[in-house]
């Protein structure tokens, strides 16, 4: 159901969300300039209101934002490789921005560990990796990893444990899609390391999410002739090395608007999966077998979307 006053209108249209570790502020990017971000209260009815001093204007057009997982920083990537650490005042939503700042190798994609003393990098030219001081929210880049050469990374997601990484690949635009990489992580330096061998998803892909329970990875394609309906690749993932098995059944239909079946996240605290693909569809995805299934009809039908975020 809309929250009153939806959609509220902004410059964001498109651009990645990002939400406070406390569920209290949501941050976005101005996508006409890419100059600023938008700084947004979340009322108790789900509201939003602009915070006050927002929007906060960046010193370069910004790609990606990361927010910390359990202390107040955002990190703004911007196209050229630069990483921008913010605090946020936990009262009002305010960003100030931290005399330090890392490079990186332009990115592609970013992710930050569950613990939040890990933030990840990703391009073609490989993993950057970057432990993080949850006290003043500074970034200290460590070895990287290199990746396959055939990976153009899109989007990483880590599972609930910290324990693996799971990266899409956009470099498979035709025919049934290629691998989805698996890396490992050791959580105390922060390395990530390749898994050998991947798991072939159904289409090429656009998306990953791991559920709460880390039990599975679920994946959205790209609906094809070759895939018909067929828009969630469900894995399961195996508890000690990580790697990934179609649970039985799958691939599952699911809506999707202009062949694609959109951007996927996972409910953090439960077992519900939302897709953004011509509106917002639920899904609940039962935790015994994997299989996830509709439960409402898709919200805002009809609308674009490339970014979600949840408040619990």
């Amino acid at each position: 159901m809309a929250v009153a006053g939806s959609p509220f209108a902004t410059d964001a249209v498109g651009a990645p969300l990002a939400m406070s570790r406390d569920a209290k502020f949501l941050y976005s990017i101005n996508w006409v300039t890419h100059g600023s971000l938008l700084a947004f209260g979340i009322q108790a009815d789900g509201s939003l209101l602009s915070v006050p001093g927002a929007p906060f204007v960046t010193a370069a057009q910004i790609l990606l934002l990361v927010a910390h997982p359990t202390a107040d920083f955002l990190y703004a990537l911007d196209y050229s490789g630069n990483i921008a650490a913010y605090t946020i005042n936990s009262a009002t939503g305010a960003l100030t921005l931290q005399p330090a700042t890392s490079v990186a190798v332009q990115a592609s994609a970013a992710v930050i560990s569950p613990d939040g003393n890990h933030l990840y990098t990703l391009s073609t030219a490989g993993i950057v990796e970057y432990s993080v001081d949850t006290a003043t929210g500074a970034l200290t880049a460590l070895a990287g990893s290199s990746i396959p050469n055939d990976l153009v990374p899109g989007v990483a997601t880590i599972d609930p444990s910290g324990r693996f990484m799971y990266v899409t690949n956009t470099s498979v635009f035709t025919g049934f899609g290629g691998a989805l990489y698996v890396f490992s992580i050791d959580p105390q330096p922060g390395a990530v390391t390749l898994i050998s061998g991947f798991s072939p998803t159904v289409g090429p892909q656009e998306s990953v999410a791991v559920d709460a329970t880390g039990k599975y990875a679920v994946v959205s394609t790209v609906v094809t002739s070759k895939t018909g309906p067929d828009c969630f690749a469900v894995q399961s993932i195996d508890g000690t090395s990580g790697m990934l098995s179609p649970v039985p059944g799958s691939p599952f239909p699911g809506t999707y608007s202009n062949g694609s079946c959109g951007v996927l996240l996972a409910d953090p605290s439960g077992s519900y999966l939302y897709a953004g693909s011509g509106g917002v569809g639920v899904y609940s995805l039962d935790e015994t077998t994997g299989v996830p299934e509709s439960v409402t009809s898709s919200a805002l039908a009809g609308m674009v979307v490339t970014s979600l975020a949840v408040t619990h």
